[in-house]
């Protein structure tokens, strides 16, 4: 039983990578998750590191995106303890529903060297108002990332970027789950863990350039590779006398450790300029275990390209997103935003804002 429980939350906590990529950097997610041939920043960490070839001498991204909704309840429903079983008495006549994610990347690039972090965030809860009752995960994760690159040229036919990311992800978290009611008395559980693996990613691009015309880049990556996550976890019981709000905690037991592989997911993108108009244009075809996704996007200058207007979509299973974003060009670095509406669930549109910059 405990291995089951443990088993889980382990899925849960990893439901984020289950149906595909992220959507990371506002250039990408502007453009519908289309990022393995398009990409030029260090988002490239993420999306395709052979791109890591085509950022420059040296390069870093700030990027942060959110999805939230209800956090105002729970700003204002935040006591001192960290304790959830405490949280959850100190509360009881409130009623909370939040859903919120914050992920981003936070990286930097020299000689075609990268380390980047990509962290996370997620809290999710639901209780209804003069109840104990409550059902809620929060975790806090990230993954650091060491990407490498190299170009194999050849006389007569376009060069080949090749790169891969060394990475190690680590995070902790927990949940509670109690039911019942003051009348009748209430019981659950509180669990909390510690997750550390390790995995890499390969990546490969070609990108043809016609100077003054137009370019167009192929590219493909096979993500997650070899990726074991070991997480370790601990639980409470949490018991309530008929009549009283308040939990009782019981002594905390060591549930062990489990290791989990994650699927290998495979992308494959293309990217180009149309002549003349200048627009850009690109798609990725994503599939994994059980599931296949497809991001386009466009992106469009325009102000003598002190703006770029971007438009994209992503559909598959069990996503449909439609997205928007623009980009500002301010001397030495440019700065990224982007709208993402989720017309599955409208509590998960995300908003997304970095900084790039390079030379």
């Amino acid at each position: 039983m405990k291995k089951a429980v443990l088993c889980f939350i382990v899925l849960l906590s990893l439901v984020s990578v289950s149906f595909g990529q992220s959507l990371i950097g506002a250039r990408a997610a502007g453009m519908g998750g289309a990022g393995v041939a398009a990409t030029r920043d260090m988002s490239c960490a993420y999306y395709n590191p052979a791109a890591m070839m085509q950022t420059g001498k040296a390069g870093f991204i700030a990027s942060v995106g959110a999805v939230y909704s209800g956090v105002d309840k729970l700003m204002g429903a935040a006591s001192s303890s960290n304790d959830p079983a405490k949280f959850a008495a100190d509360n009881f006549a409130a009623d909370l529903n939040v859903n919120a994610r914050i992920n981003g990347i936070l990286g930097a690039s020299i000689s075609k060297i990268g380390l980047s972090v990509l962290p996370g965030v997620m809290v999710n809860l639901q209780k209804p108002p003069a109840s104990l009752a409550a059902v809620g995960t929060a975790g806090v994760g990230y993954t650091g990332v060491l990407t490498a690159g190299y170009t194999f040229g050849f006389s007569a036919l376009p060069a080949i970027d090749v790169g891969a990311n060394l990475k190690y992800l680590g995070g902790m978290g927990g949940n509670i789950n109690v039911v019942g009611n003051i009348a009748g008395g209430a019981n659950g559980s509180q669990t909390t863990y510690s997750q550390s693996g390790l995995g890499m990613d390969l990546g490969a691009l070609c990108t043809i350039n016609v100077p003054f015309l137009t370019s167009l880049s192929v590219g493909a990556v096979a993500r997650d590779l070899g990726e074991t996550v070991t997480t370790s976890m601990k639980q409470k019981s949490l018991t309530s006398a008929a009549g009283s709000s308040t939990l009782t905690e019981g002594p905390e037991v060591d549930l062990g450790s489990v290791s989990t592989t994650i699927d290998s997911t495979y992308v494959v993108g293309v990217a180009g300029t149309v002549p003349v108009v200048g627009a850009t244009l690109a798609m990725d075809l994503e599939s994994g275990k059980n599931f296949s996704n497809t991001h386009f996007g466009i992106e469009y200058p325009v102000l003598l390209n002190l703006l770029t207007l971007r438009a994209g979509l992503a559909t598959g299973t069990n996503l449909s997103l439609t997205t928007v974003g623009a980009k500002i060009g301010i001397p030495f670095f440019t700065l990224n935003m982007a709208y993402v509406m989720d017309s599955k669930i409208s509590n998960n549109n995300q908003y997304v804002l970095d900084i790039a910059g390079g030379f």
